[in-house]
């Protein structure tokens, strides 16, 4: 097998980044949506932050999810009172 191979298998195998590196990027996200976006400290607190920062927390936990499918379907859920037709469009269902 070639070396190329090898590192191709190592990319596809599910695993969790450090989840000590998602704070401080979903910090640098934050400084970078202010910096080119023109929008309300609201739209950040109310559209924004409840979502990444729910999705900071589940990757740094035990059961961190292991794709992005996995990872909105765990923060969506916790959204219950949404109606199911937005749901399905977050879900791509």
């Amino acid at each position: 097998m070639s070396p190329h191979m090898n590192q191709l298998s190592a990319a596809r195998t599910p695993k969790p980044s450090s989840p000590s590196r998602w704070p401080t990027l979903l910090g640098k996200f934050h400084a970078d949506l202010k910096l080119t976006s023109r929008f309300q400290l609201s739209t950040w607190k109310d559209n924004h932050a409840p979502f990444l920062d729910l999705a900071v927390e589940l990757l740094g936990g035990a059961r961190a999810p292991v794709d992005a499918r996995e990872l909105l379907g765990q923060v969506v859920s916790h959204w219950n009172d949404k109606p199911p037709l937005v749901k399905s469009i977050w879900l791509g269902a």
